[in-house]
């Protein structure tokens, strides 16, 4: 199937999660966001938080450079290769990035943050969990689909922490990391509010696209592999309708109004495409959804470069014009 090079419509990436730690979760992990604020100078105080509590959550890096190790081997089956994850510490990836940062007395600054981190590791590794009981199992869908809720849920934690704690916990090279800007967007408040929505529909979008993964993709025959997205692809349909609703709840600028109509439209387009997939992968269709998954990169592609760059710039959580689409438009 082409699915790995056609249906990655989700360009940005939340590349900050490796296999058997990513996230997990509920939409409603990301309801809420602060405010997104212009650089600030920080205290020492400030900073030695920061300092801290990125030491807490790298502690999962240790056991990713793990599972890396893991996944570097060729396993005759996933069973053998679920054994060794979990003996390297998959489903308890988390838990010392917890017990770190629960000990962190936060400045004045970040208690909000503080209170938003503990909460979100505690749903991570709730569904850390959870895929240890799936690798026990041997339950190859389980594990894909839970293994890209929990980069869902880590991504969207992100996106509701403050500039300042954000980047300090994502990786120094992520690309387009999921953290709000810290310098003034175009569009005044439209701006930081399109620019938050946009954060949480990539956050959303992308583990669920890329549940197979280069890793997984070779341990499943056809009829696994759409079992798979046809778990995904329902939470899609959902999360592409929350996302029309809050746009249609924003008041763009006349600057802006026409990029957001491409918006709502390339969304809605996502929605549908999504629903045609679903009904594709209960027909067995395997043709079609190959020939959807080519549409979604080409929507994707087409929205961009209609896009003005200011546009561009709000949106950069999505639209991180990284895509190959010099060579899918004409």
């Amino acid at each position: 199937m082409k699915w790995r090079t056609m249906l990655a419509v989700s360009m940005a990436g939340v590349a900050l999660l490796a296999a058997c730690g990513g996230s997990g979760g509920s939409e409603d992990a990301g309801s809420a966001g602060p405010t997104a604020q212009p650089t600030l100078e920080l205290t020492s105080l400030e900073r030695d938080y920061l300092f801290q509590v990125k030491a807490a959550w790298d502690l999962f890096g240790t056991k990713a450079a793990s599972f890396r190790g893991v996944f570097a081997q060729a396993w005759p089956t996933h069973e053998r290769l679920f054994t060794a994850l979990y003996d390297a510490g998959a489903g308890t990836a988390w838990v010392g990035s917890l017990e770190a940062t629960e000990k962190l007395e936060p400045p004045r600054l970040f208690r909000d943050d503080h209170e938003i981190l503990l909460a979100g590791l505690s749903e991570i590794i709730r569904i850390d969990a959870e895929i240890g009981e799936t690798l026990k199992d041997g339950k190859l869908v389980e594990f894909v689909v839970l293994n890209s809720e929990l980069g869902v849920t880590a991504g969207l934690l992100l996106t509701r922490l403050s500039p300042p704690v954000c980047q300090a916990l994502v990786a120094p090279d992520a690309p387009n990391p999921p953290c709000q800007s810290k310098e003034q967007l175009p569009g005044a408040e439209y701006g930081l509010q399109l620019e938050l929505i946009m954060l949480r529909f990539e956050t959303q979008l992308g583990p669920r696209l890329n549940i197979w993964g280069e890793m997984f993709l070779p341990l499943a025959d056809e009829e696994t592999f759409l079992a798979g997205l046809s778990k995904v692809f329902p939470l899609l349909v959902s999360m592409t309708e929350a996302t029309l609703e809050e746009l249609s709840q924003l008041s763009p600028p006349e600057d802006l109004r026409a990029d957001h109509d491409f918006l709502v439209q390339y969304v809605t387009n996502q929605r549908d495409r999504a629903l045609e997939i679903i009904a594709a992968i209960e027909a067995s269709d395997e043709e079609k959804v190959d020939k959807l998954a080519e549409t979604g990169l080409v929507t994707f592609c087409e929205t961009q470069d209609l896009l003005s760059a200011d546009a561009l710039a709000i949106t950069h959580g999505h639209f991180a014009g990284d895509a190959p689409c010099s060579e899918i438009l004409p």
